[in-house]
């Protein structure tokens, strides 16, 4: 559609702008960029064997109908998001990673058996009340920080055997219920600072400060303690105690949070290196696909 020097977002993207010059079975990488509101329906299907595709940083108010399902990674981040529906994800069995940080996403709704290759979800910088349930079983890391939180429902956190990586920080909780991070068995790193812990409630806090104190998993942002981190303790074998590490920082970890997390860091041993930022490339050369304004 004709675009003026004012207007500097594509409207709608047809099925023919989408058609590459070359054999669309080898594309692998698909960036859409300055979209506004709408993807036709099934534009994306043709493209069979598409591994990664990025929609962030658009005006998308709802995710397109027909992804390939043979998807790896799915990004749209800064988007106009509000509501992750059952039937957006339901046929993406091959989908390992899922980058809808920075919308304005109040509910996620998940069905159970589906998703079943999703291990990483970023959820960050969005407007969650509540923690999502039925999220998918093989998760490894999730994101929900910089959110509305406020609450857990009970069992939201029951089959996640395999979550090492969990971002809490930057919600509005004051406590947490019982036992609820008790079934988190692999659980690794997890940030709960930036919370407005109601510490003056003893009987309502004690779960919580006992977990934190007694989890084998590294806290970051100990509730109603003047440390900033807590558990994560081993006994070594020299009968001494040693933390675990810490190398993974938020999935949209902006400056500030990585800022805030090395000062954490430094309460712990000063020769360990608890934040590594890594930059991951795909070994296989991709192809790059982009839509711009003409």
């Amino acid at each position: 559609y004709p675009l003026t020097n004012q207007v500097k977002y594509v409207s709608v993207i047809e099925k023919d702008i989408l058609q590459p010059t070359t054999n669309t079975e080898y594309k692998r990488y698909c960036s859409i960029l300055n979209t506004s509101y709408v993807i036709r329906s099934q534009s994306l299907t043709m493209y069979t064997h598409l591994r990664i595709l990025d929609l962030s940083h658009n005006r998308l108010s709802h995710l397109p109908t027909g992804l390939p399902r043979s998807l790896w990674q799915l990004h749209a981040s800064s988007n106009r998001l509000h509501l992750l529906d059952k039937n957006d994800t339901v046929y993406q069995w091959n989908l390992r990673m899922l980058d809808l940080s920075n919308n304005k996403l109040e509910r996620a709704i998940f069905i159970n058996n589906t998703l079943i290759s999703l291990c990483t979800l970023n959820l960050s910088y969005n407007h969650f009340w509540t923690l999502p349930t039925n999220m998918p079983l093989h998760l490894e890391v999730i994101d929900l920080s910089h959110n509305l939180l406020v609450k857990v429902l009970p069992g939201s956190l029951d089959r996640l055997p395999r979550l090492t990586h969990f971002y809490l920080h930057a919600n509005r909780f004051s406590t947490l219920p019982f036992g609820v991070l008790d079934k988190l068995t692999s659980l690794r790193i997890i940030t709960l600072g930036d919370n407005p812990w109601d510490c003056h409630l003893y009987a309502d806090i004690t779960y919580l400060l006992s977990w934190t104190q007694h989890s084998p998993a590294r806290v970051l942002g100990c509730p109603c303690h003047t440390q900033s981190v807590c558990g994560g303790v081993r006994p070594g074998k020299t009968g001494g105690w040693h933390f675990a590490s810490y190398n993974l920082p938020p999935l949209a970890a902006s400056a500030q949070d990585l800022t805030e997390m090395a000062m954490m860091c430094q309460s712990c041993q000063n020769s360990e290196k608890c934040i590594t930022v890594r930059c991951i490339k795909t070994k296989e050369e991709q192809s790059l696909f982009t839509i711009v304004p003409r």
